[in-house]
């Protein structure tokens, strides 16, 4: 009867022995795979401020070229009134 209790003691210490060497590998792999995935976050949130920064960008560019056109367009206005007071006083209109 010793006997058979010392051999169930043996067998249960073997099982978690196993038990506890599995649970390193475990959490051995789970902290590879963390940090993997902590990497891809962050790489991430890396390309997300660059978009970020270009979309700041655009709109500020897409705002100058705005202005610009609007400018251009007065310009141009008064560029083409200037011509037809030109032409009229040379008369030239028809």
């Amino acid at each position: 009867m010793v006997l058979l209790l010392c051999l169930i003691i043996i067998a249960n210490s073997a099982i978690i022995a196993y038990l506890l060497v599995n649970k390193r590998k475990a959490m051995a792999i789970h902290v590879s795979k963390v940090a993997t995935l902590q990497a891809v976050i962050i790489e991430l949130l890396n390309n997300q401020k660059e978009q970020h920064e270009k979309i700041k960008l655009a709109d500020e560019l897409k705002e100058a070229l705005k202005t610009s056109n609007s400018r251009l367009s007065h310009d141009i206005v008064a560029l083409q009134f200037d011509f037809f007071e030109i032409l009229k006083q040379n008369n030239l209109l028809e």
